[in-house]
């Protein structure tokens, strides 16, 4: 559970999210800010995937919700202690309840753009090497190696509309990350887009 709730933490600080507030934001009432551009790729269908993800001895789940351009992914470590990510309208929010109060920022430009734009993009299995098809949260699993690193490989596993179920790469030279599907619906409602709380901008990093 350490390392689920240091990767909650790292998760937090990256998109300048720490603790949290009441009140349902509608997605067409964001502030106007520097908030960076996440021009996701639009999903073929909709679809809520759950997942159990296990570093080291720490487990906790993760969903993910696709319709359309919109995107969320929700880490819970324990019962409402959760960080979220939202991506809808070209923008992209943090969100925390780990100290029980939701509070929302925006994501703002930098690294962090390409990288998760990338996250819910078609997977590209030119650079993989297919294995057997496993049994994975009620579907079948197309399974492949693809490079990590220059002494390692990541397995992933994708059901046959290719949303991941499966994903295991080392996290650490000691450490294996693993995430699994334990169950999927092909739909999502659009009231999980709607944030928890006001976006506020970051807090402004002290050197």
């Amino acid at each position: 559970m350490r390392n689920a709730i240091l990767l909650l933490a790292a998760l937090a600080l990256m998109f300048g999210c720490a603790s949290e507030g009441t009140g349902a934001q509608q997605p067409g009432n964001q502030p106007s800010s520097s908030a960076a551009q996440f021009l996701l790729p639009s999903a073929s269908f909709p679809y809520t995937a759950h997942y159990t993800v296990s570093e080291g001895s720490g487990t906790f789940t993760k969903t993910v919700w696709r319709k359309g351009t919109s995107a969320r992914m929700d880490l819970e470590i324990a019962p409402g202690s959760s960080f979220s990510m939202f991506f809808f309208g070209g923008k992209g929010y943090s969100c925390s309840s780990v100290t029980g109060t939701p509070l929302c920022y925006e994501i703002h430009a930098g690294t962090q753009q390409e990288s998760l734009s990338g996250i819910f993009e078609e997977p590209d299995f030119s650079s993989g090497k297919e294995l057997e098809p496993v049994e994975i949260g009620g579907t079948v699993g197309r399974c492949f190696l693809f490079p990590y690193t220059a002494t390692s490989k990541r397995k992933m596993c994708f059901t046959d509309r290719n949303v991941v179920a499966w994903d295991e790469y080392n996290a650490t030279a000691s450490t294996t990350h693993t995430e699994y599907l334990n169950g999927i619906t092909y739909s999502a409602e659009d009231s999980v887009f709607v944030l928890p709380a006001t976006p506020q901008a970051p807090p402004i990093e002290q050197n």
